[in-house]
């Protein structure tokens, strides 16, 4: 089955869901609504030319009774391989262990 490859799951979401649907969708995959963070332009520029997604999100906790607020950093790096979810597996993650300098 054939079909244009998607940026993201988030940005197919965003783009077929309208707002209260979407905000549903959100609550359900990450347990309640996030707000998506400002990140600086220069960032996204790297991204660019770098050729990879950059998305910022933040998800708000209650507060601990024994703890004071802290903020919590998590980064994710999500792989792309060049061949299809239907090549072998050894061949899907060769690409990903060649270093690209």
């Amino acid at each position: 089955m054939a079909g244009p490859e998607w940026e993201s799951l988030e940005q197919c979401l965003e783009k077929h869901l309208q707002p209260a649907d979407l905000r549903e969708v959100k609550r359900v995959l990450y347990g309640k609504e996030t707000r998506k963070l400002d990140l600086p332009s220069r960032a996204f520029e790297f991204a660019s030319e770098r050729d990879f997604e950059l998305q910022g999100y933040a998800f708000e906790a209650a507060e601990e009774q024994l703890r004071r607020p802290r903020t919590v950093r998590v980064g994710l790096v999500q792989n792309r391989t060049p061949l299809p979810a239907d090549a072998p597996v050894a061949k899907q993650v060769q690409p990903l262990l060649t270093v690209n300098t």
